[in-house]
This record gives structure tokens, C-alpha cells and sequence, in this order.
């Protein structure tokens, strides 16, 4: 008989999973593109220098990788942010123009990223689990549960509002989002002109992944008991949903899902994330949702 903190641990990290996708497709389904490419009275105005644009070195490196990708998206950040500095706009405010357009960018990424290399999807993973290491290593209350279910209670306008200024008042934040959208276009544009060829998911795909996941669990046991007790609790009141919720630590739980991604095997790995990757950043959280539930984390 499987053991409930097993059990419990397949339970969590598909919560946690659907949790984030939930949180990652709808930021990028809903990202404007970041204002007209000609601001009113900025035709024919010479722009300022990269550094009074681009300040920090991770803006630099996004800009960067953004001219490879999509010269003219490039062209309209740099000319969107040089209207808000002859306006006098502060420092927060450039910074949320730069993540919209970092968001917009990961949309328009996302046909390419079914063609991504295995040692490429490995490093997008490996970039976001990093900023899942930060946030524990500085007590942030993000990883804490009560602060993720709040924040997927918002709407989408709320939530997208509450992750961007997040993001946009902590340098070391804001300096990883960039770097971590950097790795995605870098690798979609590799992808683009050097694709490879996953194959279809088999029917042994699910099996394997599901293994790997109950062997994690009895390895990775704190982690497994936190989110056995939100397997128990789903669905009895609102008070015992919420004490189970509150004793799960996000990041450690995210940590446990990117090492059940490494365990797979990396054909497998591959045709997952080939499927999984570009309806993330299309935010088909509906055909995802399907995916995960259906094929990856119930059984």
C-alpha cells in the first residue's frame, strides 16, 4: 500500500504546479504589448544612451536578446521608455514598461519553444527553481502558502498588477525575471533556426513520471508530509484547507518538482516540456490544466 505522504507529495506538486501555470499563463495571456511603437513626440527625437535607458546590466542583457529576437519590439521599448524618461517618469514605473514588455515577449516566444533542445529546457527550469532558491534563502513570504492563495484569489488585472510592482521594487527580483526571460528568448531563437524533433508523448511517459514522483517523496519526506496533509484536508472545511495550506513551503515544494524533472529520463523530459512549454507561455491554461491533470500528477 502506497503511503499517504507519497501519495500526498503527487497531490502537492500537481497543486503547485497548476498553482504557478495558473499564475505564469495568465501574466502572459493578459501582457500588453508595451504602448504604440511612436509615442506622441517622440518621432524623430534622438534616444538616449543605453545606459541612461537600460540602466541595469540585466535590463542591458534582455535588450540585447530582445534586438535578436524581435528588432522592432526592441525598438518600441527603447523608444516607450525614453518618452517616460523625457517625462520625468521614476524609476518603478520604467521598470513595470520593461516587464510588460518581458512578458509580451515570452508570449511571442512560445511557437518556438516546442523545438527547444533538452539541455535548453533543462536551463529554463534550472532559471526559475534558481529564483525559488533566492526567495527561501531570503525568508521571502512568497513561499509561504497563504500568501500564494491569496494572490491566485485576485483577478487577473489585480494579480498581474501585484507580481509586476512585486517584482519591479526588489533589484534582485527584478534582475532575475529579466535574466530568466533572457534564457527563454535565447533559447527560442536557437530553437527557430536549429529546432529539434521531440516525437510524440507515449503512454509509458505518464508511468515513469509518476514513479520518479512517489520515489521523490519518500526521499524528500518533510516536504511530502506538509502537502500529505493538504491531500487529507482537500475538500473538508474552509479552516482545515487553510492550516493545511499555511504549512507548505512554496519554494522547497518547487524545488521538489524541478528535481523530479531532472530524475526523468531526458527523452521523456523532452516531449513533456515540448508539449507542456509553448501552451504555458500561449496561456492555454485550459489545455494545460488537461495535460497535467490527465497525463503527469494523478494516479
Amino acid at each position: 500500500m502506497t503511503s499517504p505522504s507519497v501519495i500526498g507529495l503527487a497531490t502537492g506538486l500537481r497543486v503547485f504546479i497548476l498553482a504557478g501555470i495558473a499564475i505564469c499563463a495568465s501574466l502572459v495571456w493578459y501582457a500588453s504589448s508595451p504602448v504604440p511603437p511612436n509615442p506622441s513626440g517622440m518621432s524623430g527625437v534622438s534616444l538616449p544612451e543605453d545606459a541612461t535607458l537600460y540602466p541595469r546590466q540585466a535590463t542591458r542583457a534582455y535588450a540585447a536578446q530582445l534586438r535578436r529576437h524581435s528588432a522592432d519590439s526592441e525598438t518600441t521599448l527603447r523608444r516607450t521608455l525614453a518618452s517616460l524618461h523625457a517625462q520625468g517618469a521614476g524609476e518603478e514605473d520604467r521598470r513595470l514598461l520593461v516587464l510588460q514588455s518581458a512578458l509580451a515577449s515570452l508570449r511571442g516566444a512560445a511557437p518556438n519553444l516546442r523545438w527547444v533542445s533538452v539541455a535548453g529546457y533543462d536551463d529554463i527550469l534550472d532559471g526559475f527553481a534558481e529564483g525559488l532558491r533566492r526567495m527561501e534563502t531570503s525568508g521571502s513570504r512568497w513561499c509561504k502558502g497563504p500568501a500564494i492563495a491569496a494572490l491566485t484569489r485576485q483577478n487577473d488585472s489585480r494579480l498581474i498588477d501585484t507580481v509586476l510592482i512585486e517584482l519591479a521594487r526588489h533589484d534582485a527580483a527584478y534582475d532575475w525575471a529579466l535574466n530568466w526571460t533572457k534564457t527563454v528568448l535565447t533559447h527560442a531563437q536557437e530553437a527557430r533556426f536549429h529546432p529539434v524533433r521531440h516525437g510524440r508523448r507515449t503512454g509509458s511517459d505518464e508511468t515513469v513520471v509518476q514513479d520518479q514522483g512517489r520515489q521523490l517523496g519518500i526521499e524528500r519526506w518533510p516536504v511530502a508530509l506538509s502537502v500529505a496533509g493538504f491531500s487529507l484536508a482537500e475538500g473538508r472545511n474552509y479552516a482545515a484547507m487553510r492550516d493545511a495550506v499555511a504549512a507548505i513551503d512554496i519554494c522547497q515544494l518547487g524545488q521538489a518538482a524541478e528535481a523530479l524533472s531532472d530524475r526523468v529520463p531526458a527523452a521523456i523530459r523532452g516531449r513533456v516540456m515540448a508539449e507542456l512549454l509553448p501552451e504555458i507561455f500561449y496561456g492555454n491554461t485550459p489545455y494545460v490544466f488537461y495535460l497535467l491533470q490527465g497525463y503527469f500528477f494523478i494516479g
